[in-house]
């Protein structure tokens, strides 16, 4: 059994994506502040934080679920154009859109 103290992970900050053969988290440890805070390879967190990880990976599911619904809501609604109230006027929603979709374009 090694010497070294074990620290107990709190919860995952973010994932380092650069080496897409080793997983690495910023880990925040429990009873520390931010400033502890440590990039940590999977390899190094002990059979205890694989939970924590596990949530990680669900919370990030959940995340990237999200962007990718909300990234179909705002492509549909470019590509549907604005809606025209009864009164014949352009709704005031669907102008902010057409107003980023113009700077866009010019820029």
């Amino acid at each position: 059994m090694s010497d070294e103290p074990l620290y107990e992970v709190s919860h995952i900050v973010e994932e380092d994506y650069s080496n897409p053969n080793q997983r690495v988290f910023l880990v925040r440890w429990r009873d520390y502040t931010s400033e502890a805070d440590s990039w940590e390879p999977l390899e190094n967190l002990e059979d205890g934080a694989i939970e924590v990880v596990r949530e990680w990976d669900r919370k990030n599911k959940q995340v990237q679920k999200r962007k990718v619904q909300e990234a179909k809501v705002s492509a549909s609604q470019l590509r549907a154009g604005p809606r025209i109230a009864s009164s014949g006027r352009v709704k005031s929603s669907q102008m902010v859109i057409i107003a980023k979709t113009c700077v866009l374009m010019v820029g």
